[in-house]
């Protein structure tokens, strides 16, 4: 991994403060959206807990990927991927997010589709990480 690159756990890091921020966002006018991002959240928080994403130094998932460089910025790119969907769900203003509702857009069903894509790429990362 180069050392211009962010590590596993600085990505997912920045993942949950998005997380956090769009629930904000959500909080007061669309618990069925709130509802819907919490669950995602809570996909992510066991992920990384079983990962050991944010274990101390040779626990981590950066640590034991440190020697399979390609794995780990496989890793890196779905979680960025990860923070663009989070990103994307985001409205510039309350207005812009009631204007999308009232289209009857339902960007967090969106959002949770590509979430099941995301799990899906990451058990298979999972999987290929444990038999290796």
């Amino acid at each position: 991994m180069s050392l211009d690159q962010p590590t596993i756990a600085e990505v997912a890091r920045q993942c949950f403060m998005s997380f956090e921020q769009l629930l904000q966002l959500l909080a007061s006018e669309h618990p069925r959206g709130t509802s819907l991002v919490e669950d995602q959240q809570a996909r992510l928080s066991l992920w990384a807990s079983s990962m050991d994403v944010f274990a101390a130094q040779r626990a981590s998932l950066d640590h034991r990927l440190r020697e399979v460089p390609d794995i780990q910025e496989i890793v890196v790119g779905l979680l960025e991927t990860l923070q663009d969907g989070i990103l994307a769900c985001m409205p510039h203003s309350k207005s812009t997010l009631n204007l999308a509702l009232q289209k009857s857009l339902d960007v967090t069903t969106s959002y949770g589709n590509m979430c099941n894509t995301y799990e899906q790429l990451v058990l298979n990362i999972n999987s290929f990480i444990r038999n290796h």
